[in-house]
């Protein structure tokens, strides 16, 4: 079993390129954006982050409703619509899962947590609140941690104890990939799985970023856990390649400056996977 974690964008190449492969995979999806229509049903409904969830199902689902679940109307994607009406008619784990099975989809997409809570991050000795705000912020990131402190889904660890293989990313360093090693109980259970791969970004898209090479991904991500291999676009678009030991995959993986095309991505994860 594979389990990949992310935020929206991201874990959907990922569980894209795993599902061309016939891969079994559960993915677990942020909760933490406080952005855009999400952001607005957070605030109104008092709801964790829909979006992302929404955005991993939709992509990786073969119903004809798809495409019409990512359609805007007055600004708000229709599949958070939906979800938002099923979580008020079921609750909010229950109405992720009854949306999951309305979109044909069979394997495990799990929200990170069950409840609201917020990224905030210490940025150059200033302490800024919001996923959104950090992405915006310049300097360097010192710190990150949630508001509230809360349990993790329980389904997570679950799936963790019989995992062969972590996936982290692709996504944005700080506001998608290091929030799903913050919590202490998922990174303990992430360090026991065999085998971790963290596929980097192509581009540094948040101005925290400004200047990194892999390397300083790469030591971003082992002040929670250590990596087995690391999957870098080459030619770089952004993110420059610093190391070359035997941990690093590379290939012409993009499919634009900011998205990994999901056949190239299962090429070289079928490298490690299968």
């Amino acid at each position: 079993m594979i389990v990949c974690f992310g935020g929206g964008k991201g874990l959907s190449s990922t569980a894209s390129a795993l599902k061309l492969k016939g891969i079994d995979f559960a993915a677990i999806v942020s909760t933490i954006d406080n952005g855009g229509s999400t952001g607005e049903l957070r605030k109104e409904f008092g709801i964790p982050a829909v979006g992302d969830f929404r955005r991993v199902v939709d992509r990786i689902s073969a119903s004809p409703m798809a495409p019409v679940m990512e359609s805007r109307f007055k600004g708000h994607a229709l599949g958070n619509i939906v979800l938002l009406e099923l979580v008020k008619n079921h609750g909010f784990k229950n109405g992720l899962e009854a949306y999951r099975q309305l979109m044909g989809v069979k394997q495990e997409v799990m929200p990170q947590f069950l409840e609201p809570n917020d990224l905030v991050a210490e940025i150059s000795g200033k302490k800024i609140f919001g996923e959104v705000e950090i992405d915006d912020s310049k300097g360097k990131v010192e710190k990150l941690w949630m508001e509230p402190v809360l349990d993790l889904n329980p389904r997570i660890i679950e799936l963790l104890e019989s995992a062969d293989v972590v996936v982290l990313g692709p996504g944005s360093l700080y506001t998608s990939v290091i929030p799903h090693l913050i919590p202490r109980k998922a990174r303990s259970a992430i360090s026991k799985v065999p085998v971790k791969v963290f596929v980097s970004g192509i581009r540094n898209d948040i101005p925290t970023l400004e200047g990194f090479r892999l390397s300083d991904h790469v030591r971003e991500i082992e002040k929670f856990i250590d990596l087995d291999y690391v999957v870098v676009q080459n030619p770089a678009r952004g993110v420059a390649i610093d190391a070359h030991d035997k941990r690093v995959l590379d290939g012409d993986i993009a499919k634009s400056d900011s998205c990994h095309d999901p056949e190239k991505l299962g090429d070289l994860l079928c490298r490690i996977l299968c």
